[in-house]
């Protein structure tokens, strides 16, 4: 994938004279959020076929460690490129670049439970053409009108305008102040940026910004949340590899590479599956993420128990 990149980042190079080695570092990010996984589950069934190759289990359960002591260095493993992943998901390279926000500053429209905007054209924080905001208090509404305005950290500050009173008055105003419980800044940027890459805290702080003006929106909370389901895959893969590790089979490289990709394949599947189902509302959007994580553990868990009723039977 990254050598790919490379001969499209050259090939738009001989157009255009620049090599854009930025979409590179970029892309190769997004490729290893993408296979970790699939490379956590390799690593670890290839380090189990060389162990098992050179009868090193046997050797450590002849020193009386057990298969279950043994096992759970796979999962500490795990769990060590859970925390990989999830830095991947915090730390971002060129974060403007990865957010991929809107290009166009044409008009943008906001409406929560309290508060409606309408705003015609955007320089950055500065609303440079007609501004429309309604505020309803309780059954109360004031109309706010103004031909520019800037976004501060907690206010609008409002130019040229004017306010119409729920009684119909009208007062126009110079400059006016208006406060919120909001960032409006970031409430912008939320609605202008892609949220599938913006970073995990940065999304947090958009989403929990949003819902004070009631804005809910179940997809990209989904999306937040799978930033850490996605991560949670690597522990959870390698439980797939425990029928393996108890039946000591050794394959070739060629096998484990195919197992492992079938493996990783069947817990995508049913990943991308369950965030569809919660984005659909069939079940609930705060489950979505995990289905495929609810599955392994079911499966490894009964595996677990007649595992251990034929150990006792034994």
């Amino acid at each position: 994938m990254f050598v790919t990149q490379l001969f499209w980042t050259f090939a738009d190079a001989r157009r255009t004279g620049i090599f854009l080695w930025k979409d590179c570092v970029i892309n190769f990010y997004d490729s290893v959020k993408l296979l970790l996984p699939f490379i956590t589950l390799l690593s670890a069934f290839f380090v189990f076929s060389e162990m098992e190759k050179y009868k090193q289990i046997s050797i450590l359960q002849l020193k009386g460690i057990s298969e279950f002591n043994i096992f759970k260095i796979f999962i500490v493993f795990g769990f060590i490129a859970f925390i990989f992943s999830l830095l991947t998901e915090i730390f971002v390279p060129y974060p403007g670049e990865i957010s991929g926000k809107r290009k166009d500053n044409g008009p943008v429209c906001i409406i929560g439970d309290r508060i409606f905007f309408w705003i015609e054209k955007m320089e950055g924080t500065k609303l440079t053409h007609d501004v429309i905001i309604v505020d309803q208090k309780g059954n109360q509404r004031f109309y706010y009108y103004a031909k520019r305005a800037e976004l501060l950290d907690s206010s609008i500050a409002l130019h040229d305008g004017s306010i119409t009173y729920p009684d119909g008055k009208i007062k126009k105003f110079d400059r006016f102040l208006m406060n919120v419980n909001f960032n409006p800044c970031l409430l912008v940027k939320y609605i202008q940026t892609s949220v599938e890459r913006e970073p995990f805290l940065e999304l947090n702080k958009m989403l929990n910004n949003a819902s004070r003006l009631g804005i809910e929106p179940r997809s990209d909370w989904i999306v937040l949340y799978s930033k850490i389901s996605y991560a949670c895959l690597n522990v959870f893969t390698v439980l797939l590899l425990f029928p393996f590790f108890c039946h000591k089979k050794i394959l070739s490289r060629t096998k484990v590479f195919i197992v492992g990709f079938i493996l990783t394949l069947m817990s995508y599947s049913f990943y991308t599956a369950g965030l569809s189902l919660g984005k659909a509302e069939i079940i609930p959007w705060q489950f979505s993420p995990f289905i495929a994580h609810s599955i392994i553990i079911c499966f490894f868990s009964i595996y677990l128990l007649f595992y251990r009723k034929k150990m006792y039977n034994i």
